[in-house]
């Protein structure tokens, strides 16, 4: 949690005949919440540090002053703790276990929310994750919730769930890797602890990758940023995102291992794609793979790079849920590239919550426009299902349809 805290000196020795001009010995605390102050002052000064702190309420009632610091920074950096623990209090705090995070930081702070190793905490952390599956290397992702959002009635802890599901969604779309969020816990205000079952999204089936989410406290701000545009984008809430969300989530909660066909991954990031840039029911790959391109860039060599990509995603896709193994060639290509089409499913995403509406009709035209099959295309298309007719008596009847229309 980070606070707000200024402060602004209000308290000198005099300096010779200037009054003020001297050691600062006082300083009043603002940004506080619910209209609260303090005052930080040093009672040994000029020759000993003694500071101490005086909290002021809203109504401007005091407290005694408080505590023995060896400096106006370590005063106010317990101020703060202090702050930070009666906010606590009051709130709902969320614990996910979170795993694939890899960081030369201990801590990492987004201000909404907090990742912290877990290392000597791991008994802790097994009680309030009522499981043993918990290990020094693991991460606690931490949110508190003075208001949790509106969630299904009755619910104890709101929408908080939906909320740390988006915040994953956020991670994943930030960069390639495949952070995972195993298990939820959930502290009340009046210390009550919950545990929220595994689900689709959140569970430890792919608690450990190759593909790790590598994560610097530099990256902190940047995320922040990422977050907020894409939290403000077009069609954030469409009903369409919330599906392509939603298979884009469950790709990444399961195993990718092309080697052993554990490709189910590949099926789902699929479906998200399709769900993005496919209201349509046919020339599904084509408009697929020529749409995706040209949302993500203008350049032409990223254009091409990113419909090979998605064109082989969607082969997959397509050989996989039909029944046909993956060969040798595709296996490799898959293994060699992984980091590449997760990266460009990625990108797909985001160009589209950002550009695309959120209106069905409004979408559809904005896609049609990105790239739709020329009457060519479909003409070629018609031709070549007829050509697949094999009773003659159809074909003929077919043909004749055909004709009466030509002919008005």
């Amino acid at each position: 949690m980070q606070s707000s805290f200024t402060l602004h000196e209000d308290a000198w020795l005099r300096d010779g005949p200037v009054f003020a001009s001297g050691q600062v010995t006082g300083y009043r605390v603002g940004g506080m919440p619910d209209g609260k102050t303090a005052r930080i002052a040093n009672f040994g000064a000029p020759n000993r540090n003694d500071w101490r702190i005086m909290r002021i309420n809203a109504d401007n009632t005091q407290t005694d002053w408080t505590g023995h610091f060896e400096s106006m920074e370590d005063a106010l950096a317990d101020l703060q703790r202090d702050y930070e623990y009666t906010s606590r209090l009051r709130c709902s705090i969320a614990l996910v276990l979170t795993r694939n995070l890899e960081s030369d930081e201990k801590h990492l702070d987004f201000g909404e929310f907090t990742l912290e190793l877990v290392g000597l905490r791991f008994k802790e952390l097994r009680a309030t994750f009522s499981s043993a599956d918990v290990n020094q290397d693991d991460w606690v992702c931490e949110k508190s919730y003075s208001d949790p959002p509106d969630g299904p009635y009755g619910s104890a802890v709101g929408g908080i769930p939906n909320d740390i599901e988006d915040l994953l969604l956020l991670l994943r779309l930030f960069k390639v890797g495949d952070i995972a969020f195993v298990r939820q816990a959930f502290i009340l205000p009046n210390g009550q602890k919950l545990n929220q079952f595994p689900n689709r999204v959140m569970n430890d089936v792919n608690g450990y990758s190759r593909l790790h989410f590598q994560l610097g406290m530099d990256e902190c701000n940047a995320w922040n940023d990422f977050a907020e545009q894409i939290r403000a984008s077009l069609s954030w809430n469409s009903k369409w995102f919330a599906v392509a969300k939603r298979y884009f989530l469950y790709g990444g909660a399961k195993d990718f291992n092309p080697r052993w066909d554990a490709v189910d991954r590949i099926v789902d990031y699929a479906t998200a794609l399709e769900a993005a840039l496919v209201p349509e029911g046919d020339f599904s790959k084509r408009r697929m793979t020529r749409r995706a391109a040209l949302l993500v860039s203008q350049e032409p060599a990223i254009q091409d790079a990113v419909s090979k990509t998605v064109k082989e995603l969607y082969n997959v896709r397509s050989s996989t849920v039909h029944g046909t193994p993956l060969d040798d060639q595709r296996r490799t290509w898959l293994t060699e590239n992984w980091r590449q089409f997760e990266l460009r499913v990625r990108q797909v995403l985001v160009a589209a919550v950002q550009s695309v509406p959120a209106d069905d009709t409004e979408r559809c035209k904005i896609l049609a426009a990105l790239y739709d099959p020329t009457d060519d295309d479909r003409g070629e298309s018609a031709l070549h299902k007829f050509r697949e007719i094999r009773t003659e008596v159809v074909r003929k009847n077919v043909g004749e349809k055909i004709g009466r229309l030509l002919n008005g």
